[in-house]
């Protein structure tokens, strides 16, 4: 039995007037189900954080429906939590664990409360060793996965994430790639991915969203990641997925370039 439609954006456009009224983003079509792990990729540029604002309330269509669980989205909320790529996010002069109890702290429940739901996201994240220290006294991806523990403690219908491990090195990266999608299965909660790096969409997503080329960018395919977990990029399925996405990403620059010479 099919889990129920969680997101739903139909015909959505999103246009910036202060941009030479630019239109990022041209009848846009996206669902998914819930408790689904969807990666968004595409070429710089073509409109994927604007989609992951879009769904965070941030901002409001020019023209279509985005709904969450059947509501329309029309501010941010508590069921759809955003996990940046930088740690500006972080509150620097808070704990890591004030930082992951600020949300719990805010909605008003006590100390007694607070405390094994903050204990349970630091451990989870492999951070509880480390609870007392502030955010400059740990590495960037120590303070990525305090980010992911903070969102996690709000309790989260859906978590948003925009390319969270863009600025970390390859080894930290993969580390985090695999925190993440442990901690997904634990819970299964919805998530929503932004990334440049087919290689992560692949190790992630149960489905791959491929954004066209902007301005007007849409969502020109669907990819089905039919792999087992835990993935490994030396099976031959990978690379030949790899590459599959690879040229359809390579088309569409190819495709802007065509267009920006005959402009």
């Amino acid at each position: 039995m099919q889990a129920p439609l969680q997101i739903h954006m139909q015909g959505v456009s999103l246009r910036y007037a202060s941009r030479m009224d630019t239109e990022v983003i041209r009848n846009l079509d996206f669902s998914s189900r819930e408790g689904e792990f969807i990666c968004l990729l595409g070429p710089s540029g073509c409109g994927k954080s604007s989609v992951l604002r879009l769904l965070a309330g941030f901002q409001q269509p020019t023209s279509g429906v985005v709904q969450v669980n059947s509501r329309t989205v029309t501010e941010p909320s508590n069921e759809r939590a955003v996990v940046f790529q930088g740690d500006d996010s972080l509150f620097e002069w808070l704990s890591a664990y004030d930082n992951v109890a600020f949300g719990p702290r805010m909605r008003g429940l006590s100390s007694a409360e607070i405390d094994p739901i903050a204990m349970k996201f630091l451990r989870m994240v492999g951070l509880a060793d480390h609870a007392h220290k502030f955010p400059r006294e740990l590495s960037g991806g120590m303070r990525q996965r305090i980010q992911i523990a903070r969102v996690l403690a709000n309790n989260p219908r859906i978590m948003l994430m925009d390319e969270p491990f863009a600025a970390l090195d390859a080894q930290t990266r993969t580390e985090l790639q695999d925190e993440l999608i442990r901690i997904w299965s634990a819970d299964k909660k919805s998530v929503v991915f932004i990334t440049h790096d087919i290689g992560e969409s692949i190790v992630l997503a149960d489905r791959i969203g491929i954004m066209s080329a902007g301005p007007g960018s849409r969502i020109i395919e669907t990819i089905e990641v039919d792999l087992p977990r835990p993935r490994s990029r030396a099976n031959p399925k990978f690379g030949e997925l790899y590459e599959r996405i690879g040229r359809l990403i390579h088309d569409q620059v190819k495709s802007r370039a065509r267009h920006a010479q005959n402009a």
